[in-house]
């Protein structure tokens, strides 16, 4: 994306430009938050499955 926004700020197209801001901009606050949860994640234990009976 990085070779996108600057071929796209040399060649002037400004509509582009924009465009590849906010796109970037977007993913990089979603990998923030991405590592915010991961670094918060913990493990849950979940009891074991037991086999429906039917009567």
């Amino acid at each position: 994306m990085a070779n996108r926004l600057r071929e796209a700020t040399e060649r002037g197209w400004l509509g582009e430009v924009d465009g590849l801001k906010v796109s970037l901009d977007a993913a990089n606050q979603k990998l923030t938050r991405m590592r915010k949860l991961r670094a918060q994640a913990r493990t849950v234990d979940l009891p074991t499955p037991t086999p429906l009976r039917r009567p």
